[in-house]
């Protein structure tokens, strides 16, 4: 049985999710399905606790720190993406490249951890960013390693905002990615860096972060077996279910 208060103030709290901005009360009311006299009751209360912020001049209210500390928590708590945050660090000093880590968030990857190349100051990892699901390595990974229901309606999405002639044949990506056990991506037009992406591999073998390596292709457009090696590397190290034993396999056979 849920008791009702905890109920609305759920509902309150879960129309933030997946929205990237601040929210009018009206837009609150509306999702969380609350008249907005009463949702304005609940919002004050939530802000005394801390779990929502109002923007004094535009009157726009926003996750607090209480939300934000309860997010990271649950983050902390998972345990191999902790792993992963612990092992990315050194993957990107020995490469010297730009790492990140994506969890699945409602509109695509959400990059929550990132690590610069050790020599150049550019880099094209930004904290927070959302990736499309299909047209980025990270995400092509949550393709493979999730369960379709999971990422359907995403895909269904990104397919229909697709020219004509250029359609999105995701079983097909899901599945040369479970065969390879990573995603990697060209440099998109204008740009010099490729994408290798790997999935960090919760008990029950599902996706629960990508660890994505952003480098420079080779002279042949393709990308480094080491980096490729490495990257698998550390996937595995983090990973809860260890699907990632043919990064070994991998380095041998080369």
């Amino acid at each position: 049985m849920v008791i009702k208060s905890v109920g609305v103030t759920f509902s309150i709290l879960q129309a933030f999710v997946g929205r990237r901005a601040a929210l009018t009360l009206k837009e609150i009311a509306y999702q969380s399905k609350l008249p907005p006299s009463k949702a304005h009751r609940y919002l004050r209360s939530l802000i005394q606790e801390g779990m929502i912020v109002q923007d004094p001049r535009t009157r726009l209210y926003g996750l607090g720190a209480t939300a934000i500390a309860l997010g990271l928590e649950a983050l902390e708590n998972t345990d191999p993406v902790v792993r992963a945050c612990d092992t990315v660090r050194a993957l990107a000093e020995r490469l010297d490249v730009a790492v990140s880590i994506d969890v699945m968030g409602p509109a695509g990857p959400i990059c929550i951890w990132a690590e610069q190349p050790v020599t150049r100051l550019v880099s094209p990892v930004r904290l927070g960013a959302t990736q499309p699901l299909t047209a980025s390595a990270a995400g092509q990974v949550f393709m493979a390693f999730l369960p379709m229901h999971a990422t359907r309606d995403l895909v269904a999405r990104e397919t229909a905002m697709v020219q004509t002639g250029s359609a999105i044949d995701a079983n097909a990506i899901a599945m040369g990615v479970r065969t390879r056990g990573y995603a990697a991506l060209p440099p998109a037009p204008g740009s010099m860096t490729a994408t290798i992406a790997a999935p960090v591999l919760d008990a029950r073998g599902e996706a629960c972060a990508a660890i994505t390596v952003y480098c420079r292709p080779t002279e042949t457009g393709g990308i480094a077996d080491v980096t490729v090696g490495s990257l698998l590397s550390a996937a595995n190290e983090a990973s809860a279910l260890k699907l990632h034993m043919r990064a070994a396999r991998y380095a041998a056979a080369r």
